[in-house]
């Protein structure tokens, strides 16, 4: 370089480092040439010290790569070695696995014991999980109890020793905070990279139904991704509308339908009654049946949030209809068993209609026989005759 600088008469710069005393410095440096009688007969070199600014940096991509709890990677290093991974399958013509795995009790630790608990359970998990991890691999935490590992050279015969493997040291493992144990278990759910992979979005879903359904079977299972698997196709279509239902609660975008509820016999009381109806648009305009989305709702436990999102749009649409609801007898909002079953649910939904300008009389809540009866144990019904709410079943 001091050569060329001679050579072209022009400035070079450049980054150097050194190392003493086992300590590395780095420097950034600048070779200006000096003239006289326009030919180059000297050089001279500034250096600045960056070994800071380098430290700096370093530690900077170590914390956006790395999760602060664990050590391990992240979601955003994962996603960007699964790119890696694709690009390298179908270079080489091979395969990789995407495993992922989702805690079965850890809610149960966190709400008995605390955050620091879960924060010190998921910290010795790591280390178990590393027992399964080679060189070959990388190991993340996409967020709270879930984690990937990404299993490159392998396909699906050689991935699943590795994560029954997984599945049995987490299964045997005891966690003990003060005076209780707490046993836990793990489901897995492992998605095939080859060369007919679409992409990281694609294969992450896979891995991640995969895992949904060794929960439904029982948990503590590893289940392997199919795209003939009909079961599984379903539940992928259920996570998909489930992304719209959550869309649609989060960003005020459901569309209520009041429908007329007209008697089968005369009578002289000709106030309007209603039955409240949900549609959600569809990303193709239109709606999606409600069949459809109310499984994916339940399989989901999101029924709650909705039917009091639903409760809370009625209210804001009604309660300054004065002409409206003085021609109003009633309307019947439904409700699902699982939100029946909530106090939470029942408590902001009593709060809600207490500082309601509705009369309550005016408001119904419908809940089918099945759903009573399979939750008459656990639902606290007398909170809602407090509001004077009327109940049908």
């Amino acid at each position: 370089m001091l050569a060329r600088v001679f050579a072209t008469g022009k400035a070079e710069t450049y980054e150097s480092g050194t190392e003493l005393n086992g300590i590395e410095s780095f420097f950034h440096n600048t070779m200006i040439p000096q003239y006289k009688e326009s030919k180059v007969v000297s050089v001279n070199v500034f250096a600045w010290d960056i070994t800071e600014l380098r430290q700096l940096n370093n530690l900077l991509e170590y914390k956006a790569t790395h999760d602060f709890l664990t050590g391990l990677t992240n979601r955003y290093y994962f996603e960007e070695a699964a790119n890696k991974t694709l690009d390298y399958v179908r270079e080489s013509q091979s395969k990789a696995v995407l495993c992922y795995l989702d805690l079965d009790q850890f809610k149960i630790v966190n709400d008995t014991c605390g955050h620091i608990a879960g924060d010190e359970l998921l910290t010795q998990l790591c280390c178990l999980f590393n027992q399964e991890v080679d060189s070959t691999m990388t190991l993340s935490r996409l967020g709270g109890d879930e984690f990937a590992i990404l299993m490159r050279d392998k396909g699906i015969a050689e991935a699943l020793p590795h994560a029954e493997r997984i599945r049995d040291l987490i299964e045997k493992f005891l966690f003990t905070w003060n005076d209780k144990v707490f046993h836990i278990s793990v489901s897995i759910g492992l998605a095939e990279i080859n060369i007919t992979s679409k992409g990281y979005s694609e294969v992450l879903k896979a891995a991640d139904v995969a895992c949904y359904s060794a929960k439904e079977a029982g948990r503590n299972q590893v289940h392997v991704y199919s795209p003939v698997d009909r079961s599984l196709k379903e539940k992928q279509a259920d996570m998909g509308r489930i992304h719209l239902v959550s869309e649609a609660v989060d960003r005020d975008k459901l569309t209520l339908f009041y429908q007329k509820i007209i008697s089968n016999h005369e009578s002289k009381d000709t106030r309007e009654r209603f039955e409240v109806l949900l549609r959600l648009p569809a990303p193709d305009n239109g709606f999606i049946l409600p069949a459809k989305y109310i499984q994916a709702a339940e399989r989901f436990d999101l029924m709650p949030k909705l039917d009091l999102k639903i409760l809370e749009t009625v209210v804001k649409q009604f309660e300054n209809k004065t002409r409206l609801l003085d021609n109003l007898d009633f309307m019947t909002v439904n409700l699902s068993a699982r939100s029946i079953s909530r106090t939470s649910f029942l408590e902001k939904s009593l709060v809600l209609l207490e500082q309601s300008r509705i009369p309550r009389k005016k408001i119904q809540f419908e809940i089918t026989e099945t759903g009573v009866m399979s939750n008459m144990v656990r639902t606290p019904l007398k909170p809602v005759s407090r509001a004077t709410a009327a109940t049908r079943a």
